[in-house]
C-alpha cells in the first residue's frame, strides 16, 4: 500500500504523512478493523497534533466502536480545545464524563 511506505518515510513531511495515516485509517475502517483504525489515527495525531477533525474522528472509533470511553473522551477533549465546535462531540463529552465521572466540557 502506498501509503504505509509514505507514512513510514521519514523524508515526507509531517502533513504527507499525516495524510497517509488517515488513508490507512480509511482502509481500515472498510475492513471493521476498528482497533488499527485507532492506531492509525493515533499515528496521524502525532504527525499533525493540531489536526481537531482528526481527533474527533480518533474519539468517535474509541466512543461508538471500541466502547473505550476514557480514551474518547480524551480525544472529545482535545477536539475542542483545538478550537473544534460540533454539537454532537458536546452531547458525547456529557454523555461520556456522566459514564466515566470525568467533568463536562473544559
Amino acid at each position: 500500500m502506498v501509503a504505509q511506505i509514505v507514512a513510514d518515510d521519514h523524508a515526507a513531511r509531517p502533513d504527507e504523512r499525516w495524510a497517509a495515516w488517515c488513508r490507512i485509517a480509511s482502509a481500515r475502517m472498510l475492513r471493521d478493523d476498528y482497533a488499527a483504525v485507532a492506531a492509525a489515527l493515533e499515528r496521524a495525531v502525532q504527525e499533525l497534533p493540531g489536526s481537531a477533525d482528526t481527533y474527533r474522528s480518533l474519539g468517535a472509533v474509541y466512543d461508538l466502536k471500541l466502547s473505550k470511553p476514557q480514551e474518547a473522551l480524551a480525544a472529545y477533549r482535545k477536539f475542542i480545545e483545538l478550537g473544534g465546535r460540533d454539537g454532537e462531540v458536546d452531547e458525547r463529552i456529557r454523555d461520556l464524563s456522566d459514564r466515566v465521572g470525568g467533568g463536562s466540557l473544559p
